[in-house]
């Protein structure tokens, strides 16, 4: 049964009020749009990266390979979409009141803070193992993949916007979702790395703890705090 609003289910949001959110999704399009603009081919590649592997392969070459033009742009629009998502979240699941100051600031500067201290912290851990080439094809991949998850966000985000569901049944189905297409990305990842992983099984698990599951709880959990 498809989930779409109806004039029983779903009203049309208080627009005035969605001003500010408004703004946001429209810079997260533009900036998706910048990066198509600036680099049509590279886009192109980009957004069947659940369908074939030529993107990894051509720009997984590149000297600069998390930190260039591209990249930026499309990571960028995925902290907005992803901040938006979780700002929206929590009111929709829990008692956060809708005037909580400040709330989407502290979830996207939680968010940036905590994706910049584990990418230096990754990167120091791999100087010191020498492990550079490794860490930074692993980080090329993972942040491709991210980024394009991000980008099926845009359109949830301006359904959850404009739209009063009587029920969150389409939240619960995008964090479903968006969790196991996550899962799926990184298990698409790790096969590349099947036999290291293999050899070094307790210190990739401990790595998978430490590193790609902890931080972000501490983050939901903070935000959380924060909003009450």
């Amino acid at each position: 049964m498809l989930f779409l609003p109806t004039m029983t289910d779903a009203i049309i949001r208080n627009v005035e009020t969605n001003d500010w959110l408004t703004i946001l999704l429209v810079l997260a399009l533009v900036l998706t749009t910048v990066a198509k603009s600036l680099f049509e081919s590279r886009f192109a590649y980009f957004t069947s990266l659940f369908t074939n592997n030529k993107y990894i392969s051509i720009y997984g070459k590149e000297k600069n390979l998390v930190i260039n033009r591209f990249s930026l742009l499309l990571f960028s629009a995925q902290i907005i979409s992803l901040a938006i998502f979780i700002y929206l979240s929590f009111f929709a699941l829990s008692d956060v009141a809708a005037t909580t100051d400040y709330l989407f600031i502290k979830i996207i500067s939680y968010l940036l803070v905590i994706i910049a201290f584990k990418y230096f912290l990754e990167k120091t851990i791999a100087a010191v193992f020498e492990i550079d080439a490794l860490f930074e094809d692993y980080n090329f991949q993972k942040i491709s993949y991210r980024n394009l998850i991000s980008l099926y966000l845009i359109p949830i985000n301006a359904l959850l916007i404009y739209f009063s569901f009587s029920n969150n049944t389409l939240l619960y189905i995008t964090i479903a979702l968006f969790i196991l297409v996550n899962l799926a990305a990184q298990l698409i990842i790790f096969r590349k790395y099947q036999k290291l992983i293999i050899d070094n099984l307790f210190y990739f698990i401990l790595y998978l703890c430490a590193l790609e599951i902890a931080p972000y709880l501490v983050v939901l959990k903070v935000i959380h705090l924060n909003a009450n």
